[in-house]
This record gives structure tokens, sequence and C-alpha cells, in this order.
């Protein structure tokens, strides 16, 4: 491979998988509003509420998302969001433990403000990876990917229509590495877009 030509595979591939961490982060809920009504005896209507903290933090943190990128660039922008992750996660862990739906809607807030990060990042930077032309077409295999892999995170429960016990989704991926194959050389830019902040 020549100094001005780079491959965007590895890249790709990271990219893939916060994308997919976007879809299962999304897609879980609903899993857990049946699972919440049960165990916590909470309504339909309290059971919204989740919704409402997963995605209210869009509407709040898309400004400051889009200038904690301008400050620190989209991979340390990406870097934080799965620490802000990381503390949602371990908050439903006490949630769970002391039966708090209170707690249970603050962790849920908190992941959904690291979605909105996450999003605010990965979504803009899909497109400088690789050939400015081919940039429609890797948007659209990463939202492939969303669809089925996070609206199969309802499929144990019933609440979907299966597809991830069928193997839809893995088939969808491989068309989607076949097409994508033709979107990961350069155009002969000079750096590693793996690496651009």
């Amino acid at each position: 491979m020549s100094s001005t030509q780079k491959n965007f595979a590895l890249p790709l591939a990271f990219i893939g998988i916060m994308f997919f961490a976007i879809g299962f982060a999304l897609g879980i809920n609903s899993v857990l509003i049946p699972v919440l009504q049960g165990s916590l005896g909470i309504t339909s209507a309290e059971s919204y509420l989740i919704i409402a903290a997963t995605f209210v933090p869009f509407l709040i943190f898309g400004y400051p998302a889009s200038m904690t990128i301008k400050a620190i660039g989209y991979k340390h922008t990406m870097a934080l969001s799965f620490a802000m992750f990381a503390v949602a996660f371990g908050l439903y862990i006490p949630s769970a433990s002391q039966e708090s739906f209170p707690l249970f809607l603050v962790a849920s807030f908190v992941s959904g403000t690291a979605n909105a990060f996450l999003q605010a990042s990965v979504n803009p930077y899909i497109t400088i990876l690789g050939p400015l032309d081919s940039a429609a077409k890797r948007i659209s295999i990463m939202g492939i990917e969303i669809s089925e892999f996070g609206s199969g995170a309802g499929a144990s429960s019933g609440s979907q229509d299966g597809n991830v016990c069928d193997g839809a989704p893995f088939v969808s991926a491989a068309k989607a590495v076949t097409l994508m194959e033709s979107s990961i050389t350069t155009d002969n830019r000079t750096h590693n877009a793996f690496f651009i902040d």
C-alpha cells in the first residue's frame, strides 16, 4: 500500500462497535419497560418516563456535545461518552438492588446523555473516514447496524419480530461489509483518518 493510500477497515470496525452501542442503548428500553412495570409496580404512564429520561438529553445536550467536540475532538468525545455510559450502567446496579425507580430514571438520563454525546461525535466522524463521495454509503451502513441490532434488543421479550434469532441481522451485516469494501480505501489522503481529532 502506498503512503498516500490508507485502509480504513480498522477505524470503521471501531466505529461500527460504537454504532452498535448506540442501537443497543436505545433498543433496550423496549425490554426494560415491561420488566420495570412488573418488578416495581409502576403504571404505564410512569413507565414512559423511562423513554423521556432517555431522549430528553438529546434536546438538552446536543449543543454542549458539539462544543465538547470542538474543544477536545471527535475521539476524545467518543471516549468521554463511554465513560458516561460506564457511570450510567454503574447507577443501574444500585437502582435495581434498592428497587428505586427515581434512581433508575437518573441512570437512564445519564445513559441518554452519553448516547447524545456519542451520536454527536460518531455520526460526523464516520463521514470523514474514507472518500467523501462514499460518505453517505458509510453512514447508511451504520444506520442499518443500529436498526438491525438495536431493534433486536427487544426480541427476547417478544416485543419485536425476533429477527435476532433467525440470523437476519447477520445477513444484513454481511451485506454491509460487502458494500463497505468498496469504501474503505482512501481518496489519496496523506493521514491516517483514525487519528483525526
